[in-house]
């Protein structure tokens, strides 16, 4: 602050924002999105510590497909409770990513 001290301030976003964002990431950054029963397997660009930025997103976010993720440098997965819940992600995913 304007007297040198220093203090924690969250930043809000609104949910319209936020899913922009995360779309905007996703069409930047992953490269593939292979559904596995309940799981998707997303790949993101290589190399790019994307899949971290991404699935923290995901984590963040509201989508109640989703139960958690497990982030590497350029893969995630997410886990959801059901196939069908997974299926749902991996549409919203295919829906907002760049075909390679």
């Amino acid at each position: 602050d304007q007297h040198g001290k220093t203090y924690y301030a969250q930043l809000h976003v609104d949910n319209e924002d936020k899913h922009q964002r995360l779309y905007d990431a996703i069409h930047d950054s992953v490269e593939s999105c292979t559904t596995v029963q309940f799981m998707n397997v997303i790949k993101t660009t290589p190399n790019s510590s994307y899949a971290t930025v991404l699935a923290g997103m995901l984590d963040d976010s509201d989508l109640t497909e989703i139960v958690g993720t497990l982030a590497g440098n350029d893969t995630f997965i997410t886990i959801s409770k059901t196939n069908e819940s997974a299926l749902a992600i991996s549409r919203l995913v295919h829906e907002h990513m760049v075909e390679h």
